[in-house]
């Protein structure tokens, strides 16, 4: 079986990647090289993880010291809810690449399809403990992404989160496909019907647990 999958951007993706959710920046000094001396090639992070400058670094660090080179590697990051305009969303490009050290990443996606108010809070609630929703949709933050694919910021871009009615609404004004649907799938949750649908688009699907 190959160890990648070529997606619909001309892109190979490594079939097997190492989700970084709660691990702790300090710690991928100790993590990461483990992990690629095993063998992992992606590397799946966020802006709403909170590690991306340890990622940064410690990459930058195992580059430096000839141990991996940047072309082997494969990041992936996303667009938090925060940044569902498009001026948000090209800024949240920007951060991105900032807090990795990198000129460029290898996938970045749109975290989830809801937008939430701007600001300091990751989950922005009202008086009633309810998350307050966001004046920005996710077709704008995909316009910053296909911008940022000419720019050479990003080679493929995707979504994560997202449902058919969503993937339908954002093919209906979509320049560029996207390449990976990042959806939660186990055996206690299969998405037969999700699989299905992306699979009839050629969108690749990636599955945390």
């Amino acid at each position: 079986m190959s160890s990648t999958i070529k997606l619909n951007s001309g892109h190979e993706m490594p079939i097997l990647g190492l989700g970084t959710y709660l691990t702790k920046s300090q710690q991928m000094d100790e993590v990461l090289p483990e992990a690629i001396k095993t063998g992992y090639k992606l590397i799946d992070t966020a802006f709403a993880y909170g590690n991306q400058e340890g990622i940064g670094m410690t990459i930058g660090k195992l580059i430096e010291e000839g141990k991996i080179k940047r072309d082997n590697l494969f990041i992936e990051t996303k667009i938090w809810n925060t940044m569902h305009t498009y001026e948000r969303a090209k800024e949240a490009i920007n951060e991105n690449l900032r807090q990795l050290n990198l000129p460029y990443v290898d996938l970045m996606l749109i975290h989830y399809p809801m937008a939430v108010k701007p600001g300091d809070a990751m989950f922005p609630l009202d008086d009633y403990g309810k998350v307050i929703e966001g004046d920005g949709h996710f077709t704008e933050v995909w316009r910053a992404l296909e911008d940022a694919v000419a720019e050479g910021k990003v080679k493929s871009i995707g979504i994560s989160n997202f449902n058919h009615k969503q993937i339908e609404r954002l093919l209906a004004i979509a320049k560029i496909k996207p390449a990976v649907n990042q959806i939660e799938m186990h055996p206690y949750l299969q998405q037969q019907k999700l699989r299905e649908f992306c699979k009839e688009k050629n969108i690749a699907i990636t599955a945390y647990g």
